[in-house]
């Protein structure tokens, strides 16, 4: 039988709100972007990019809307999420002594993968943007290394906080 987890309401930080409007201004900078490029670039552009940043598939310019539609769609996903940390995988048991602790920290992971998805989703709806109107590729040669250490990097940490707060609870219990 599964045990419950408790539900604690966890209260968004100004860090947590700061990073929203940061995120939802880029939405709104990048949805204009496109806007307002849509008209002047080519009907082909380029779609996907291979390991070394070139352009290695091209296709119809509405995979720019469809993007961003993909970026909204996610990043309010995530956000409704972010209500329900008890429905969330731990790496430890989570019970009424840590509760709160684990789910504002994983709140505030989502807080900060939220925002690395913005910042990945507007640099490639601007590669593609750019990579159209030159007809050759914008995408730098990092992006993929660069996208991948932040996304596992974030995960690690906040994890890893995960670990070592249950590891001094342990302690702290084991003393009693």
């Amino acid at each position: 039988m599964e045990e419950k987890r408790p539900i604690v309401k966890i209260e968004r930080t100004v860090l947590d709100n700061t990073l929203d409007i940061f995120n939802g201004l880029v939405i709104i900078f990048m949805t204009a972007f496109v806007l307002i490029k849509y008209k002047s670039i080519p009907a082909q552009i380029p779609t996907h990019f291979g390991f070394n940043g070139q352009a290695d598939d091209w296709g119809d310019k509405t995979m720019l809307i469809f993007l961003l539609i993909a970026l909204i769609v996610l990043f309010v996903l995530i956000t409704v999420l972010a209500h329900f940390p008890q429905s969330f995988n731990f790496p430890v048991d989570i019970n009424e002594s840590n509760a709160e602790l684990m789910y504002k920290n994983a709140v505030r992971m989502l807080s900060f993968l939220k925002t690395e998805l913005v910042l990945t989703f507007s640099y490639l709806e601007w590669a593609m943007i750019e990579g159209a109107s030159k007809s050759t590729s914008a995408l730098s040669i990092l992006f993929l290394p660069i996208v991948l250490v932040a996304i596992f990097g974030t995960i690690g940490f906040f994890v890893m906080k995960m670990l070592k707060f249950n590891k001094e609870m342990k302690k702290t219990v084991d003393k009693k």
